[in-house]
């Protein structure tokens, strides 16, 4: 599932920009989690929270902390969420640029070229999560990771452990935050990959990473063992069986 975020300090134009967009995720049969903001420190705090958008749409002119300001702290985060600024002046748009936006749209905002443009930027997102990296919130802070070294991810403790391929570059365990939502909210980006299934409530793994399927446990390559439960070690199963 995509996550997208929406800061607008005018309550008014927010709930205009929310509808477009809902409106345009329905007929594309896109399905997304959308949270508005009338705060960038608001966006900010869910972000420290529960990890980085999909998506920022993000109003340019605002009070105390603009829409600017909140993409610089987004990219020093090193947060690589796609990023459209919405502003009334087009005189931005140099600078749009050096925080690697993906687009701007000017005020009032047309529907036409607000899907155009969302669209682009949407199917952008998930071609490049498909073919190359996952930015993962962790214990450290935001952590750019490739999907082809990521082996499974499981919960202990409530806490999302992410395991690596050995030769990665990276230490073999990541560990993230204290899990504030569902497990299976977090992993919707890897999800709506077909090279990662779940194989409980608790644990997706990487189809090519599994040796074996046994009546309730997984041997993975690296010799590690996931324990599920025999119902979901036989849909597992079928699912690695027919891959």
């Amino acid at each position: 599932m995509l996550r997208i975020a929406l800061l607008d300090d005018n309550e008014f134009q927010l709930s205009i920009e929310e509808e477009m967009l809902q409106e345009y995720l329905r007929e594309q049969s896109l399905p997304a989690e959308v949270r508005v903001f009338q705060k960038g420190s608001d966006l900010l705090e869910h972000v420290k929270e529960h990890g980085p958008f999909d998506m920022y749409l993000l109003d340019v002119m605002m009070p105390e902390t603009n829409g600017m300001e909140i993409a610089t702290i987004l990219r020093l985060q090193k947060d690589d969420g796609e990023i459209v600024f919405l502003t009334a002046s087009a005189e931005y748009a140099v600078q749009s640029y050096e925080v690697k936006a993906a687009n701007y749209l000017l005020k009032p905002i047309n529907r036409d070229k607000f899907c155009q443009v969302i669209g682009q930027v949407l199917l952008k997102r998930m071609n490049d999560t498909r073919e190359n990296t996952l930015t993962v919130t962790t214990v450290d802070g935001p952590r750019k990771i490739r999907l082809e070294d990521i082996q499974y991810v499981k919960v202990e403790d409530r806490r999302p452990i992410w395991v690596l391929r050995e030769n990665s570059g990276e230490r073999r365990q990541i560990q993230g935050p204290a899990l504030r939502g569902r497990f299976r909210d977090m992993m919707s980006v890897l999800l709506r990959d077909d090279r990662f299934v779940e194989c409980g409530p608790s644990c997706v793994v990487r189809m090519s990473a599994v040796e074996s399927v046994e009546d309730d446990y997984l041997l993975m390559r690296n010799w590690d063992v996931l324990y599920v439960s025999r119902g979901a070690a036989a849909e597992f199963k079928k699912k690695w069986l027919a891959r």
